[in-house]
């Protein structure tokens, strides 16, 4: 009787100890929703809005967007906004979204855990629809299954993860450098004196020298960035891992004309630099080469040059016939001794001394013909009127090119000259070297020396006859 007794006791005191436990874990749940914090109105209205234009579904990671269209869902994950696991950047969603890019934006400035707790609790004021009641499960077991949860249709891994090409290091030196969103370099990226901008990734760090480094968003750059003379940009959204060295000073001063509004002498105006400065050196080595021309050569210069002045025509004729036949001549020449037994290296000495004696031979005319139009200018056969003839052939493409470094107002003057300095040199040449064909190469004249009048006889006077 005792034991029973005893026994009954035992277990009150279990059932006793089972309550207070279930009335602590009860409490502790009533204190942990209790620090939650409440919603505010502003959050009430910012779920409204969000509810009306997009279905929220929550993710172990953020929450998703789903709207009327395949292009208008995405996801927010620490606050970073993503539509099929690429980040998308400010412009972008507004570009696709519009008006309601602004609702995104702010659902991407609070955390993962305030996302949840504002579409996990209920809209105040709201009354929820009475729900159908359910049917009564036949069976205990069915009865305990709860209900689906929504599934969202998470775009796969290989969706999820943009597709990069891959690049080795990225070097530039006076020219800007771009990584595009969908390239990944393998390296590092190194400039000095162009500006970067990197909206994919750099795996090995970025120097910058003298210009400015700009990461957009959607950068992801691994490594030191290091920035000399230059501004550093880095927008919201960018990923950098490493450290940072800016000495930002003073830019590299770019050199550019004082006036008319000239192309600078930089990367972004080299291209129309080059042919002005290939025009001047052209002309500076002609002019040296033909000043010693009519240096030591005078007397052939002023004979070839008489000749060309002579009959133009006929030298004009001349020089494009020996144009025409000098290229096929050497071809022929060149396999008539390749299959001979002259051999080739006979070949290896005899093309190129041609080609030079069909350079000379074309300096030389222009050269004579130049010191004849200058004659006309200075009235001397001397160094000064080669160099005068010179300056007045060359002068349409000089200045053709001085107008192609300027703004586009000059761009149709510049072509102009250009075709006119290109015809009235191609037509120097072909004279001068024709003239100097007839003349072999100076050493006889094809223009007689005028004839000398004849004395006058004396008058006699009859007077003295007589």
């Amino acid at each position: 009787m005792a034991t029973g007794t005893s026994r009954r006791g035992s277990r009150a005191v279990r059932a006793m100890r089972v309550v207070l436990a279930l009335a602590a874990l009860s409490a502790v749940i009533s204190v942990r929703a209790a620090e939650q914090p409440a919603p505010t109105v502003a959050d009430e209205a910012l779920r409204r809005q969000v509810e009306a234009r997009f279905e929220v579904v929550p993710l172990r990671d953020g929450i998703a967007l789903v709207g009327r269209s395949a292009d208008r869902r995405l996801e927010i994950d620490r606050g970073v906004v993503l539509s099929r696991g690429v980040p998308l950047s400010g412009e972008e969603l507004r570009r696709r979204f519009g008006a309601d890019a602004d609702l995104v934006l702010r659902l991407s400035y609070l955390d993962n855990d305030a996302l949840r707790r504002l579409f996990a609790a209920p809209a105040s004021g709201a009354s929820a629809p009475a729900a159908p009641t359910p049917p009564v499960p036949s069976t205990p077991a069915a009865a305990a299954v709860p209900p689906a949860p929504p599934v969202f249709d998470r775009p796969s891994p290989a969706e999820a993860q943009p597709v990069f090409h891959r690049t080795g290091a990225r070097l530039g030196v006076a020219k800007p450098i771009v990584v595009a969103a969908d390239e990944e370099v393998t390296d590092g990226v190194f400039s000095l004196g162009g500006s970067v901008r990197i909206d994919g990734r750099v795996r090995d760090g970025v120097v910058v020298i003298g210009s400015d480094l700009t990461l957009a968003p959607t950068a992801d750059v691994r490594g030191d960035l290091t920035v000399v003379g230059g501004t550093l940009s880095i927008a919201e959204g960018a990923r950098h891992t490493g450290a940072v060295h800016h000495a930002e000073g003073a830019s590299w001063p770019r050199w550019s004309w004082p006036s008319l509004g000239w192309s600078r002498f930089e990367p972004g105006g080299a291209a129309s630099w080059l042919p002005l400065a290939g025009t001047t050196t052209r002309i500076v080595l002609l002019a040296f080469t033909m000043a010693a021309l009519a240096f030591f050569a005078r007397g052939r210069v002023v004979r070839i040059g008489a000749a060309a002045a002579a009959s133009p025509v006929r030298a004009g004729l001349i020089g494009l016939a020996a144009q025409a036949v000098f290229v096929p001549a050497l071809i022929v020449v060149t396999i008539v001794m390749a299959i001979t037994i002259v051999g080739l290296p006979f070949v290896a000495v005899v093309v190129p001394l041609a080609v030079l004696a069909m350079l000379a031979t074309m300096v030389l005319g222009f050269t004579s013909l130049a010191a004849r139009l200058g004659r006309h200018v200075t009235g001397h056969d001397t160094v000064v009127a080669v160099l005068a003839g010179l300056v007045i052939l060359v002068l349409p493409t000089f200045l053709a090119r001085l107008a192609g470094v300027g703004p586009e107002a000059l761009r149709a003057i510049a072509v102009a000259l250009l075709v006119v300095g290109t015809v009235v040199e191609y037509v120097a040449w072909t004279v001068g070297l024709g003239a100097a064909v007839m003349t072999g190469l100076g050493r006889w004249a094809v223009v007689p020396p005028p004839v000398p009048p004849l004395p006058a006889e004396p008058v006699v006077e009859p007077s003295a006859v007589l």
